[in-house]
């Protein structure tokens, strides 16, 4: 089931449509049933179950990225002009990071250099890697996709 919040108004405004919602129900109650005490209390009943709900939801448990990758282009290029598209990698860890990256083919762009490759970012540092690519195709296209996918961590001291 998913969780869901209600938002409680303020005391003042929450005293405001309590007394506005029990007059109404209390009247209309009232005019139905005849036994105007009754109706009232019952009314009474009505409002409070109706004005406030609280449910509990679970804790939510945010933390900072382990790694991140951050991609730059430039918003417009030219058809067979070169531009560089770059992915700077942030390693938050105090671990060094083995990162494989992939470039999957695009009948939009053209590129030279290897289409996969692997690097390592040390902790706590960042690392960019860049290719040129040329647009064969007017208008809107999008960019070759890049995969990227990280190995297991490598203890720093076992690099030579």
């Amino acid at each position: 089931p998913a969780a869901a919040a209600v938002v409680v108004p303020s005391d003042d405004a929450r005293e405001e449509v309590a007394a506005v919602v029990k007059e109404l129900v209390s009247a209309a109650v009232a005019k139905a049933v005849g036994d105007e005490a009754d109706s009232r209390a019952t009314a009474a009943a009505t409002v409070a179950a109706a004005v406030e709900t609280r449910l509990a939801l679970e804790p939510v448990l945010v933390s900072a990225p382990l790694l991140r990758v951050v991609r730059f282009w430039p918003p417009e290029v030219v058809v067979g002009e070169p531009f560089t598209l770059t992915h700077t990698l942030s390693n938050f860890t105090e671990e060094v990071q083995e990162i494989e990256l992939s470039v999957v083919d695009s009948s939009s762009f053209v590129y030279a250099g290897e289409h996969k490759g692997s690097v390592s970012v040390l902790p706590r540092m960042h690392k960019s890697i860049a290719w040129q690519l040329v647009a064969v195709t007017t208008g809107l296209q999008r960019l070759p996709e890049v995969r990227s996918v990280t190995g297991a961590a490598t203890h720093p001291a076992t690099l030579a």
